[in-house]
């Protein structure tokens, strides 16, 4: 194991602990790189009293409890590790399952639902902001092999049978004043409720 598998392995057992499913999570979270999904660094830590650069760009400076800026100008970010960790202890994916992810981001907690799927599952992204959702893409095609059974896609209102099978939905806050999606009582639901609000204006 090198120094920062090492650092991955711990982060992944501090944003678990205590939570029901943590073996699969921390399996999960200890397989997918971070920094991949989070741009060049040094990154930009937010804090309550504002964002805080890292000093270098060692990776291993990610691999802790923290908010990683991605568009600072747009108030997006990587989102709380241990926050996310709970909301899919939550869900309690299981393998082979199909599973919705509205609000990818840069696709990171993606390909941590990628891992938890396993080979036989599917996970399907959806993105609404350009420049994240082609970084997404680029780093499921071009840097991570294991994330082939995920896709992304920017316009959620032009697909119309992906929710048929659906055994679990994730969401997060749309930005541009879109509303918000909550875990719906069925992921069939939480899809057509995304779906009105990308085609809606504004």
């Amino acid at each position: 194991m090198t120094s920062l598998e090492g650092h991955r392995e711990f982060y992944a057992r501090l944003i678990t602990a205590g939570l029901p499913n943590s073996p699969r999570l921390v399996m999960a979270f200890a397989a997918v790189p971070r920094e991949r999904f989070v741009g060049p660094g040094p990154w930009q830590i937010l804090t309550a009293s504002g964002p805080l650069e890292t000093p270098t760009s060692d990776p291993a400076f990610l691999y802790q409890d923290v908010l990683v800026a991605l568009a600072p100008e747009r108030r997006i970010n990587n989102g709380q590790p241990s926050l996310h960790a709970l909301c899919l202890s939550a869900l309690d994916v299981k393998l082979g399952e199909r599973v919705l992810h509205i609000g990818a981001g840069t696709g990171y907690y993606t390909a941590v639902l990628n891992e938890l799927v396993g080979p036989q599952g599917e996970v399907i992204a959806y993105e609404i902001e350009e420049d994240l959702a082609r970084l997404a893409a680029e780093t499921r095609v071009y840097r991570t092999g294991w994330m082939a059974a995920v896709t992304f896609s920017l316009d959620g209102g032009s697909v119309t049978a992906a929710s048929a099978s659906l055994q679990r939905c994730r969401s997060r806050r749309f930005r541009r004043h879109r509303g918000q999606i909550p875990v719906d009582d069925t992921p069939q639901s939480a899809f057509a409720r995304f779906q009105r609000l990308a085609r809606a204006p504004g």
